[in-house]
């Protein structure tokens, strides 16, 4: 049960500032004026809002909540799977544009 003293305060401070949005994808590029930065195959695009505000701890924490999502198929085609469960399958890539 949550303790009625917390705050608004705390909780937004703990959840407006980073986003994300993630899309799953078998093949995917990032182009800034028809120009290829950058190119994936099977994995995750991910466009990361951040604001100076934003903590080293809300990225680490923003992070494993990423690589911790069931969102790839399994050998059933269940969606079991996390980014880490893949990186034993093949290359996990960051690319900062």
């Amino acid at each position: 049960m949550r303790s009625p003293q917390r705050s608004w305060a705390s909780l937004i401070d703990r959840f407006i500032f980073m986003r994300a949005v993630i899309q799953r994808v078998i093949k995917g590029k990032v182009s800034i004026n028809k120009d290829v930065r950058a190119s994936i195959e099977k994995g995750l695009i991910i466009l990361l809002g951040i604001e100076k505000e934003d903590t080293q701890e809300k990225a680490d924490r923003l992070a494993k909540k990423i690589v911790n999502m069931r969102i790839f198929g399994d050998q059933e085609e269940k969606m079991n799977l996390s980014l880490i469960d893949m990186a034993d399958k093949q290359s996990l890539f960051l690319n900062l544009l």
